[in-house]
């Protein structure tokens, strides 16, 4: 036990009763829960995955039953922004509209969809980034995520800011080049939706934090001292990282593309550690995650190396052959073992 001097504290008026009980009570709360988690054994038995592609547009994704998505994370089309080669005759491809208002019109049957295969506890990550291409952003995420909030699909829980540190430099004088693109976190049912905060616990003795003064309206107040949390949560856990909603990244490593097939092209692909907040924080070994855009296949490559089933959908046959390739050579490796340690790094 701490010599937290907790009864000449309480002599001196430094320390109430309330707050003395509090210490010892969170001191005796921590040390159980990290002799439990050094305990704990990782079981690796009858874990197995599967996954899904299909070559197929996500505005009827009839091949997965309503309410079996545990996650999904994609990547949309931004607007007139990029060119993936998906027109036709008769129809323009996802983000060449006129206007903005009817590129959100041509997303809403893919985001119904989504609605519908997930569970009412999933949860959806959409990263999107406002480019501009007319010299002006007429801020479509905002525009978009209204309409799934008054559409009664979606309520958004948080945004993510996404730092790229390698952000293609825009040639204007005219305003600030854009660094950042947003991941929101979207929910059914925003009071009931599965949520494990990430930790990571510390092999350092437990030990008391020194209480610090706060200024206030009412002038300065002395904080009380407290019990060291035994573990670290997400804001100290990811390289780099400075606050919980800001995470950085840089784009997808090209050159592993190259080794798969030197001939494959992606118009914007992502790099995987992105999906892997999201897949641990809503997610369990053994659940369905879903990418309605899969793309080259950074989702499931994610998915299936943390014990998660995958199905992903994509209208791009080019992209959609290297997404088969990929995912088989990438997960190869896979560690039943690994993948429930870094799980077991969540507050389940």
């Amino acid at each position: 036990m701490l010599d937290l001097k907790i009864e000449e504290k309480m002599r001196s008026g430094e320390y109430s009763p309330a707050s003395a009980n509090n210490l010892i009570k969170n001191y005796y709360k921590f040390a159980k829960e990290r002799a439990e988690e050094k305990d704990k054994k990782v079981d690796t038995s009858h874990l197995k995955t599967s996954y899904d592609l299909y070559n197929e547009s996500s505005e009827s994704m009839k091949q997965v039953k309503s309410g079996t998505v545990q996650t999904a994370v994609s990547s949309p089309p931004y607007f007139q922004a990029r060119c993936y080669g998906n027109s036709t005759p008769d129809k323009v491809e996802i983000g060449h509209e006129e206007k903005p208002e009817e590129f959100v019109e041509s997303l809403m049957p893919h985001f119904r969809e989504v609605h519908r295969v997930l569970k009412d506890t999933g949860s959806y990550f959409m990263n999107f980034g406002e480019y501009g291409g007319k010299g002006y952003s007429p801020l479509v995420s905002n525009m978009l995520i209204l309409r799934l909030h008054q559409e009664g699909l979606f309520k958004c829980v948080n945004e993510i800011i996404l730092h790229k540190k390698n952000m293609k430099p825009v040639i204007t004088n005219r305003n600030l080049m854009k660094s950042y693109e947003k991941i929101f976190h979207l929910v059914k049912d925003h009071e009931n939706y599965s949520y494990y905060p990430l930790k990571i616990w510390r092999d350092t003795p437990i030990k008391v934090n020194k209480g610090f003064k706060n200024r206030g309206a009412e002038g300065t107040v002395q904080s009380k001292e407290s019990i060291q949390r035994p573990y670290r949560n997400f804001r100290d856990y990811i390289d780099l990282q400075e606050y919980e909603d800001v995470m950085v990244g840089t784009g997808a490593n090209t050159a592993m593309f190259k080794k798969i097939d030197p001939t494959f092209d992606h118009a914007a692909p992502y790099d995987s550690k992105l999906c892997l907040l999201a897949i641990l924080t809503t997610s369990q070994p053994g659940d369905l995650i879903l990418d309605p855009y899969s793309g080259s296949g950074s989702t499931g490559e994610a998915a299936l190396m943390l014990g998660r089933n995958y199905v992903g959908f994509e209208v791009n046959k080019k992209y959609h052959e290297f997404a088969m390739k990929r995912i088989p050579i990438m997960t190869k490796d896979f560690n039943e073992e690994d993948a429930l340690i870094l799980d077991s790094l969540t507050t389940k």
